[in-house]
């Protein structure tokens, strides 16, 4: 039997889902491993609630270990520039100065299981703990938290001081990684330099709808002549909605139905994803078209299922920059930029927007090629 360690990082959800659907992948394909998931509280609920849902016999076969894996940037709430001060100082006492310590309580999780293998998407401190078990270990994503805090741009002398230090610890975990299996929509900017590391290009992929379009427009109502539009930022940037709930009620014969995430504002009208929902794929993979910004996990979703995109640029993250520029390049896309958003004056016209088609022969094989990479180590 093998004990696959899984961390995912603490930053949003989109590392959760996508990882959830490769879990899906392997305890389906192998009675041979048994998963031990680490992340923190919500994401642990969150996991266990989720595989429940997909199949209630594999429980027995996975483990559960609440745990901060990592840390990103600091956002207020509606913001979309983060507070770069507050961001390295959290990161510096994080990756710094309690990275020992936190290694330490690792060590005892981990250390007493045989047979075992660290998957990370993309916890820099599982690198470190399984170079000092003896451990291979999978580096998984289009980026790391190095891209990420190196190229923030920093003013005064003594929070680049801070961030050196930041980057110097991150770049050491990272490069004891046995291999990089990276996602599409990243280049080598993405991530430390990777010298003569293993890299493993992969395609696209993300968990699997559970209800057809059919089923899904039958259950909410909609119309067939409308147009179906998931709008939201995400797990971590809360989006106000008021303006976009006041420009369709000016219009109600507009042909649009939106839907958008739990997390944003109340007082709005839109329907949102249950707060106890955990197949969010079936909302995003089932409307005519995403508006947000980029982020992995929904760019897949969108991408495997030819949902069109609406993409809104968040200068500040490198990685959402990068993640944009790709995926221009593989079609179905249109920018929409920060200004025409928040004057929502887009809403009127959106259903005769016109975006280009997806480019052929993209590859939807993700899942399958690290799924029977990671079997293939049994």
């Amino acid at each position: 039997m093998l004990n696959l360690f899984i961390f995912v990082s603490s930053f949003g959800f989109g590392h959760l889902t996508r990882t959830i659907a490769l879990v899906r992948d392997i305890m389906e394909k192998s009675e041979k491993v048994d998963i031990h998931f680490i992340g923190p509280n919500e994401h642990c609920d969150f996991f266990i609630q989720s595989l429940k849902t997909n199949n209630k016999e594999i429980i027995n076969r996975v483990k559960i270990k609440k745990f901060q894996t990592d840390l990103g940037l600091y956002y207020k709430k509606y913001s979309l520039e983060p507070d770069i001060k507050k961001s390295l100082t959290n990161a510096f006492e994080f990756y710094v100065k309690q990275k020992e310590e936190k290694i330490e309580e690792l060590k005892k999780i981990v250390g007493n299981y045989s047979n075992s293998i660290i998957y990370s998407d993309i916890s820099p401190l599982a690198f470190d703990l399984a170079e000092e078990l003896n451990l291979f270990s999978i580096a998984a994503s289009n980026f790391d938290w190095y891209s990420v805090f190196a190229n923030l741009y920093v003013k005064d002398s003594e929070s680049k001081e801070i961030q050196q230090e930041i980057s110097k610890s991150l770049y050491e975990s990272y490069k004891k990684s046995d291999i990089l299996i990276r996602f599409p929509l990243s280049d080598l900017e993405s991530f430390i330099p990777l010298g003569k590391k293993k890299i493993l290009n992969v395609g696209f992929f993300a968990r699997n709808k559970t209800i057809t379009k059919d089923e899904f427009q039958r259950r909410f109502k909609i119309p067939r002549n409308y147009l179906t539009a998931y709008i939201s930022y995400g797990m971590n940037i809360s989006l106000n909605l008021e303006k976009l709930d006041s420009k369709l009620k000016q219009n109600p014969s507009l042909p649009v139905h939106f839907f958008t995430s739990n997390i944003n504002d109340s007082k709005s009208d839109i329907p949102s994803i249950p707060s106890d929902e955990t197949e969010s794929q079936n909302w995003i993979g089932n409307c005519d078209l995403f508006i947000g910004k980029p982020g992995w996990g929904s760019l897949s979703e969108c991408i495997i299922n030819e949902v069109k995109m609406l993409l809104i640029p968040i200068q500040s993250n490198v990685e959402s920059q990068i993640l944009l520029q790709k995926t221009l390049e593989v079609g179905g896309t249109k920018i929409l930029s920060q200004e025409e958003f928040q004057d929502m004056d887009w809403v009127n016209g959106l259903d005769n927007l016109i975006i280009p088609e997806y480019k052929d022969n993209i590859d939807k094989s993700g899942a399958n090629t690290i799924t029977n990479y990671i079997l293939d180590l049994i």
